[in-house]
């Protein structure tokens, strides 16, 4: 299956449980050469990404190797956290997610079940003529 099929049968797949849906665009430096970049180029980061809360998603690079938060860990989406005067419109000051197989120390634990947040990076990548950069959440749908 090519990447194109999957962003449509995810994007179905979201309009079809009927909740609201997080539109996260990045934040970029490089003007539209950091815009056109893709996932790969940008270190993992994409673009855009479409994120509903109680769904899963998954880790796109390792952040914590001992604790199993690691590329393709599995994750649920238990809550996405803006603040009331955003820098950045789109981007969320923290993705509250719960991980069944983390095992590390967690900030927030909710109805008994540990949360880890995710924030918000920023990659750096050279270009042809400079170097280009993007901040973004480390999440894809799964």
């Amino acid at each position: 299956m090519i990447w194109e099929e999957v962003d449509k049968i995810n994007l179905d797949k979201l309009k079809s449980i009927n909740r609201p849906v997080a539109r996260i665009r990045d934040v970029h430096m490089g003007g539209s050469e950091a815009l056109k970049a893709d996932s790969k180029t940008a270190k993992d980061l994409e673009y855009e990404l479409l994120l509903v809360r109680n769904t899963c998603v998954m880790l796109t690079v390792n952040l914590w190797v001992s604790t199993n938060l690691v590329n393709s860990a599995m994750e649920i989406i238990i809550d996405i956290l803006y603040k009331e005067k955003p820098e950045h419109i789109s981007l969320p000051t923290v993705i509250l997610v719960f991980f069944d197989k983390y095992n590390g120390l967690t900030l927030i634990k909710l109805e008994g079940v540990s949360i880890v947040p995710i924030i918000p990076i920023w990659c750096m990548w050279k270009g042809k003529s400079r170097i280009y950069s993007r901040l973004q959440i480390l999440l894809s749908l799964s």
